[in-house]
Order: C-alpha cells, then sequence, then structure tokens
C-alpha cells in the first residue's frame, strides 16, 4: 500500500532481510519489517507492514501534529515541492532522526529520510509517552492524515520480538509501466 511513500511505492517488491537486527538493535531513521498478531473478534490474526523508527527504548515521544519530538526535541525537518512524478507533485519534507544534528558543513547528511507532510491535522498533540524495555515507537513515511488511517497517523509502539527484518531494496514495482526504474532504499 501508499503507507511507506515515498521510500516504498504501492506494488513494490521488496527485498528484506530478516537477519538485520539478530546482532544489532534497530536504530533511528531504520526502516523496518514488523509483524504482529492481534486479537480480532476471538481470531488471532498476524499482520505485518513496515515503518521507520522514531524512537527507542526508554526515549520519550509526543506528536506534535504529526511532526515527532524524541526527549523533548523536535526533528529537523526541511521542505521541499517535489516535482517529481513519483511523488505526485506534493510537498516532500526530509526528516533528521534523533541525535543527529544539522550543521553547516552537511547540505545533505546522509540519515535524511524523505516523508509526505499531512495537508491537514487532525489533533494538535499527543501526550508525552515512555517507552518501555525491548519497546520502539515507529511511523509510517506517508504521514497524510485520513480518518481510516489511525494507527499511522499516531504511529505504532512495537516490542524489539516483532521487528522481523529491514528492507534492503525495491526490486521492481508491479504496477508502474517502467517497472525497474526505481531501486533501493533510503
Amino acid at each position: 500500500n501508499d503507507t511507506m511513500r515515498p521510500s516504498m511505492m504501492r506494488g513494490d517488491l521488496i527485498l528484506v532481510d530478516r537477519h538485520a537486527f539478530w546482532f544489532d538493535e534497530p536504530d533511528y531513521g531504520d526502516l523496518v519489517f514488523i509483524e504482529e498478531e492481534v486479537l480480532e473478534n476471538d481470531i488471532i490474526r498476524r499482520r505485518a507492514f513496515f515503518g521507520r523508527v522514531i524512537a527507542k527504548p526508554h526515549d520519550q515521544v509526543q506528536l506534535h501534529g504529526v511532526q515527532p519530538s524524541v526527549n523533548g526535541k523536535s526533528l529537523t525537518q526541511l521542505h521541499n515541492q517535489a516535482e517529481n512524478s513519483v511523488y505526485d507533485r506534493a510537498i516532500l519534507t526530509y526528516e533528521l532522526p534523533h541525535l543527529m544534528e544539522l550543521n553547516e558543513n552537511m547540505d545533505e547528511p546522509a540519515k535524511w529520510y524523505p516523508i509526505l507532510a499531512p495537508n491537514q491535522l487532525l489533533f494538535s498533540q499527543t501526550n508525552t509517552i515512555t517507552l518501555e524495555e525491548d519497546y520502539y515507537y515507529v511511523l509510517e513515511d506517508n504521514r497524510e492524515v485520513r480518518r481510516d488511517r489511525v494507527r499511522s497517523t499516531y504511529g505504532s509502539i512495537v516490542h524489539q520480538s516483532e521487528i522481523k527484518g529491514q528492507p534492503r531494496y525495491v526490486i521492481y514495482n508491479t504496477q508502474d509501466e517502467q517497472p525497474f526504474e526505481r531501486y533501493g532504499l533510503h
């Protein structure tokens, strides 16, 4: 689906490294693949989705609109008008992970990642949450606010055991006229 646009697009075939976090923990800004079990109507269902690590264990996280704040510091964001058709001329925002600083010698830090900024906000801010041991806070890159996407609007708190890998490459897109035009991930 489009919840990770622009990093991943609807129809992308993604190669996931399921060994990525066997010996290392997810870091700020990492893309992660999450599999969780949810109880719906007395039936346990498995759900899988991608997200980006915004906060790690023991961090305090809060959303102002849909801009994350970690340990009392808002993540640095720069806004650009995208002209590339891949982004449908939306407002494209680049965000820096927590603990990364922007200085005059860094025009484009390696950890910048693109997100789609929302057109409207449904809330002004959330309460501050302190993450417990082994819990991570993930948000999707497509921060467009829709009433049917409450989970992606507010993010997800996931246990480390639910993080099953890291997406590495877009192999091709099943819905694009030029399926091999995009590859790699940010």
